[in-house]
């Protein structure tokens, strides 16, 4: 079994962006088999990775997401977890972020209304992924709720730092490392590393001699929002399509 799977819109129901030809997606290009083949060379055969290439995230278009995942944690996969909504998945995030909620605290904390609740509820257990536990409604079991062990999105950019950056820390929102690809022939500044480090943004660049990670991006826990949720679930339907 191939443990890479490249998720685009001809696979799975999400939106791309057309790929612009040019110099920033041979860089982009170039970069996804370096990576690619890097991660073959790990031997946990139950790690797997997905590979979106400027998928649609909210209203952004991220150039790369490199997301890693347990494929036995989705051997069960329920049918009705291809139903979930954003409705539902904000739901089941809010739940796995508080530990555990009450009807009306989740209607309260959330300002939807009880008839949205209801359904969602509904469309949760029957996906199999929430349980009532003394009155609380909570995750049913952490690893099949969320089978992605790592969230790196790249930002490539041939030589725009501040527009990278801003990018960048948008896809920390999701992400468990944030980085940016750039291609110059010049190092960039000790003074925009230290700007990149104090936000936790790593930086790649690629020379005459491959790939070369300048500074690591700081590592934050995952899932960190519904989104990063939704990167999950997408693949475990792409995966039991």
């Amino acid at each position: 079994m191939d443990r890479i799977v490249m998720i685009n819109s001809s696979n799975s129901n999400i939106t791309t962006r057309k790929a612009t030809l040019g110099a920033e997606l041979d860089l982009v290009s170039n970069f996804i088999d370096y990576k690619t083949t890097r991660f073959k060379r790990k031997k946990n055969d139950d790690v797997h990775l997905a590979v979106f290439c400027e998928p649609q995230i909210n209203n952004a278009f991220p150039d790369i997401i490199f997301a890693e995942y347990n494929i036995r944690h989705f051997k069960n996969w329920n049918q009705f977890r291809n139903m979930l909504d954003n409705q539902d998945l904000k739901i089941l995030y809010h739940l796995y972020y508080t530990k555990g909620l009450e009807s009306s605290s989740i209607v309260k904390q959330l300002g939807i209304t009880y008839a949205v609740l209801l359904k969602s509820i509904e469309k949760l257990m029957d996906a199999n992924l929430i349980k009532r536990n003394n009155g609380l409604w909570c995750i049913k079991e952490i690893d099949s709720f969320f089978a992605v062990t790592k969230i790196e999105s790249v930002e490539a950019k041939l030589n725009q730092w501040n527009s990278a950056l801003k990018q960048a820390l948008q896809n920390t929102r999701y992400s468990s490392e944030s980085y940016v690809l750039s291609e110059l022939k010049t190092k960039p500044t000790q003074h925009t590393v230290e700007i990149f480090n104090g936000y936790g943004i790593g930086m790649y660049l690629k020379n005459q001699s491959g790939f070369n990670k300048v500074n690591i991006a700081k590592h934050s826990s995952i899932p960190n929002s519904y989104t990063s949720v939704w990167i999950g679930e997408l693949i475990g339907r792409t995966l039991n399509s």
